[in-house]
């Protein structure tokens, strides 16, 4: 199968950018032809470190445009990538990104997958710059699942929202975030990571974006509750953002001092060392609309490396965990605190845990697993989308030769 998959981040500077990264990895594995349009940020707007070197062999990578006649532009590539497709696939609904996906693909008559994998709507409410802007997305939320032949959920909560939205069952697919297990190996014991910081005892490990929602204040709150039970343990944050300096702030203030570290950014290929070093990993969120619908990445990776899970029960989250840690109540630092404790104290409940959150990544959370399912989704949509190219693929042929008229100047006959 030929899949064109269109994603509106910077794949080599936006974190959250490892799922259609992995995704189209998975699909070239599986044998399938895959092309990934993704729009690259300009380089005023690169706030935070490149976090990815290279793409995955075999994955062919084109990148579009930012500002100016993005859209045109935009369509005008993604008109060319999928001409000789079989179906186009696009992830959130970000404008421009979701239009030009849909009216490229309706123009050239190909089956279109919307792979939903956030609330959106929420996220642009607290996050973007414009109410215009978050009115917007929410109309494209609501319109964009019913234009596509077939598409992907993160979540159940996403699952429910796309069935009041009048979307067929059997034209919904489950598509959870994913590991590689081949990066991660349980018995690693991350000593490399534990001389570099000088760790000697316990360690508790929060992984994360320091950015939005991403409640990295919260563990701070669970580690200076869970060092006056466990004086002994060692805390660290793994991850950068733009609240990193609050929270080395709050760090201080809470008088967690050396007991505490920092790692910033790091590179993702290095994640699962820095799980490998530690005894308990922490997942803490507050229930909102935002992380009802969302399956968290760093839970999947706590999974495959069979690290004993504290989690706070939102949204996925508890299906996700499974028998692989302990799911405590939200927006709690003292529950946290206390699954913390618990786990530091049972050397032999973390080994049970350790063995069962591996396995539950090797059964369910892996993107092979989700890849799987995907073509499920993409199947499916060849059998609601075949054969009705519409009159308009004529036009996507007069646009694509058109502009390489313009761009060369000469007059093709």
């Amino acid at each position: 199968m030929k899949i064109v998959m269109a994603n509106p981040q910077d794949i080599y500077y936006v974190p959250s950018a490892t799922r259609p990264v992995e995704l189209a990895a998975a699909f070239t594995r599986m044998g399938h032809e895959v092309t990934l349009l993704y729009w690259p940020l300009r380089e005023v707007d690169r706030k935070f470190p490149r976090t990815r070197v290279s793409v995955p062999e075999g994955v062919r990578v084109v990148a579009g445009v930012r500002g100016g006649f993005e859209s045109w532009e935009n369509m005008r590539r993604l008109i060319g990538l999928g001409r000789d497709a079989d179906i186009i696939q696009f992830q959130k609904c970000l404008p421009p990104c979701s239009i030009v996906s849909v009216v490229a693909a309706w123009i050239l008559g190909k089956p279109v997958c919307y792979d939903w994998d956030d609330n959106e709507t929420s996220i642009a409410r607290e996050y973007m710059p414009t109410e215009t802007f978050g009115a917007l997305v929410y109309a494209l939320e609501r319109l964009v699942p019913r234009l596509c032949s077939t598409i992907t959920v993160s979540s159940q909560a996403l699952r429910d929202k796309a069935v009041k939205l009048g979307v067929p069952q059997e034209n919904i697919f489950d598509a959870p975030v994913g590991a590689r297990l081949d990066r991660f190996d349980p018995d690693e014991r991350g000593e490399r990571i534990r001389r570099q910081y000088g760790i000697e005892g316990p360690l508790v490990l929060y992984m994360g974006q320091l950015q939005g929602a991403s409640y990295g204040d919260l563990f701070l709150r669970a580690a200076e509750m869970a060092s006056k039970l466990r004086p002994d343990a060692h805390f660290m944050v793994v991850g950068g953002g733009e609240r990193l300096g609050m929270l080395r702030s709050a760090a201080r203030a809470l008088g967690l001092g050396a007991r505490l570290r920092f790692s910033d950014y790091v590179p993702h290929e290095e994640v699962p060392e820095y799980l490998a070093a530690a005894d308990v990993v922490v997942a803490t969120f507050a229930r909102n609309e935002t992380t009802v619908c969302k399956s968290p990445l760093k839970i999947v990776e706590y999974l495959a490396a069979g690290r004993p899970i504290v989690a706070s029960d939102v949204g996925e989250v508890r299906r996700m965990v499974g028998e692989g840690g302990i799911v405590v109540e939200p927006d709690s630092a003292d529950a946290i605190a206390r699954g913390v404790s618990e786990l530091l104290a049972d050397d032999t409940l973390r080994a049970e845990l350790s063995v069962l959150a591996r396995k539950r990544a090797e059964d369910v959370y892996n993107w092979d697993a989700t890849a799987e399912n995907m073509v499920r989704a993409f199947t499916r949509g060849l059998e609601v989308g075949r054969a009705r190219r519409r009159p308009l693929a004529l036009l996507a042929k007069y646009l694509d030769n058109g502009l390489k008229l313009h761009e060369s100047g000469s007059v093709k006959e």
